[in-house]
């Protein structure tokens, strides 16, 4: 995991956070990597949709999309509204097929101190985009609330008292899952007259995490697409020199021996999967750091750091990963999308994506830390979006 100072954590979740300059796209992508928080900022393009607050104020929504490696992101814009109106960057909820989800909390007038929290929805084709204030949940709208009955088995609510959801993902229908990226994922289909609340538990945490790690989402991700779940876990490990020998082999012992040796830390990335009707994940691939072969030829002038100085080859155990996000297909290319910084010196940091299966380097970009601070969600929003030649900028005002 990444070392930020709580500065720069709150210059991160400020309202004042600036969008970062965008390479725009030769077309919309099929899917996007797509930031967390959205950023208060004004700007337009052919994606901007707007609706109004239940205060009456105009809420312009436009999504900024680039190619993956880069990270799309969201602005919102209130014309009349400062910075100091919201209380934080709004929250990209959650993001399925032409559907994206966001919250926005205001926090002026008799808002000042509780704040007012509302959910819109955007949503991006057929035709122009469009966006809609979601009701709250009053006796005056049409909400209808149902109780779940829960199908879970004695050994899971023995082993998973609580679940608290860090992300929402769409399963397929009207099934939705809430995942814990610790314990699992609670799934319901909220459209059946009577919803059954079952509970699909992840894959247990790798030997390096059994201490505890501080952020889920630094380490562990999934994704579905087409009722397929892909699961991926990147953990920090002690990589054991080769030429360590033991006690039990030896009978001399030298002065160097007798002194404790440098750890090494590496690491290694898994990847799992299942389909919503199974009872078990099958596992895909796993591949340590210095497994990874890296094209000398097209990341050499990219990547000086990477050169392994006893073997003169480029190499990715030089790097710490984390922030791991599996893609969006619906096969199992076991293809994922991580951070990587440099772990001494002037931190660098790039986004890669690595396939596991082939245990290859597919990827690489320089990436900079600054406004992020969680995993990019793969999101299918861009392959929904009719954006024309000339009617597309990421420029913001």
């Amino acid at each position: 995991m990444f070392d930020l100072d709580r500065e720069a954590v709150r210059k991160i979740f400020s309202t004042s956070c600036r969008p970062p300059p965008l390479p725009m796209p030769d077309a919309a992508p099929a899917w996007v990597l797509l930031e967390p928080l959205a950023y208060i900022a004004d700007h337009t393009n052919a994606t901007t949709a707007e609706a109004s607050s239940s205060t009456g104020h105009t809420v312009r929504v436009t999504v900024c999309l680039t190619d993956p490696l880069g990270v799309s992101h969201v602005c919102v814009h209130c014309p009349g509204l400062k910075d100091t109106d919201f209380n934080c960057r709004p929250d990209v909820i959650c993001s399925k097929k032409d559907l994206l989800i966001l919250s926005v909390v205001f926090i002026f007038g008799p808002h000042a101190k509780q704040g007012l929290r509302e959910y819109f929805v955007y949503k991006a084709g057929p035709g122009r985009p469009a966006l809609r204030l979601l009701p709250g949940p009053f006796p005056t709208w049409a909400w209808s609330r149902k109780v779940a009955q829960a199908e879970i088995s004695s050994e899971i609510r023995t082993g998973v008292s609580t679940v608290v959801a860090s992300k929402v993902i769409h399963l397929g229908g009207g099934t939705v899952g809430w995942v814990d990226l610790w314990k699992g994922i609670a799934v319901c289909n909220v459209l059946h007259e009577i919803p059954v609340l079952r509970f699909i538990p992840l894959p247990q945490l790798m030997p390096g995490h059994m201490e505890g790690s501080k952020s889920s989402g630094a380490i562990r991700n999934v994704s579905c697409s087409n009722g397929m779940i892909k699961f991926v876990e990147v953990e920090k490990h002690e990589r054991h020199d080769a030429d360590e020998r033991s006690l039990d082999d030896m009978d001399t012992l030298y002065d160097s021996d007798c002194l404790p040796k440098s750890k090494v830390i590496g690491w290694r990335a898994m990847t799992w999967h299942r389909m919503i009707s199974w009872d078990h994940w099958r596992k895909g691939s796993m591949a340590y750091d210095k497994e990874i072969s890296v094209d000398c030829q097209r990341h050499s002038m990219l990547l000086p750091e990477l050169k392994d100085n006893n073997e003169g080859q480029l190499t990715l155990k030089n790097l710490l990963a984390a922030f791991p996000v599996p893609t969006l297909t619906c096969d199992c290319d076991d293809i994922v999308y991580m951070l990587c910084q440099t772990k001494s010196g002037y931190k660098k940091s790039w986004l890669i994506s690595v396939d596991l299966k082939k245990k290859i380097l597919v990827q690489m970009a320089p990436f900079s830390l600054q406004g992020y601070f969680g995993p990019a969600q793969p999101s299918e929003l861009s392959n929904y979006l009719s954006i024309a030649p000339g009617t597309y900028t990421n420029d913001c005002f």
